[in-house]
């Protein structure tokens, strides 16, 4: 019951945020927080049919056919040569749930590692864009 007050905790005080790299963060750490509730890893939110319709019930599907045109030009790239290469940065379609995790968990590597910059407008994007993958994502975990 501890995670999900915290969970709670951490996405209420991401929903007061105003700078969108902090608010990215806020929601990813009760994302995670969130998941500790029910999966051993993250990643595992994939398989739950549950979570992902309360997703796309939520989510605006016109942001992720602009989110998929855009990975499509230039797609997510992992920062580290030798980190995961399960996924291609890209969006299969609208409904690849699988893919939208991927987005937000490289996103979030690639700015805990230092990979992302405050000033540079691609990086901006990514962090706008998972802010607003992560906020129904997340609601549709703890909510």
């Amino acid at each position: 019951m501890v995670y999900k007050e915290r969970a709670k905790e951490w996405y209420k005080r991401a929903l007061q945020e105003k700078d969108d790299f902090v608010k990215f963060l806020l929601l990813f750490i009760s994302l995670e927080v969130s998941a500790k509730l029910t999966f051993n890893k993250l990643r595992e939110i994939k398989q739950d049919e549950l979570i992902k319709n309360k997703f796309y019930d939520k989510m605006d599907p016109k942001y992720l056919v602009e989110l998929k045109r855009k990975l499509d030009e230039k797609p997510l790239q992992n920062m580290d040569s030798n980190g995961d290469l399960r996924w291609d940065g890209r969006l299969n379609s609208v409904n690849d749930f699988d893919g939208v995790i991927e987005f937000s968990i490289r996103a979030r590597n690639n700015l805990f590692h230092g990979d992302k910059g405050l000033d540079e407008e691609r990086d901006l994007f990514i962090v706008k864009a998972g802010t607003r993958i992560l906020q129904p994502l997340v609601e549709a975990v703890i909510l």
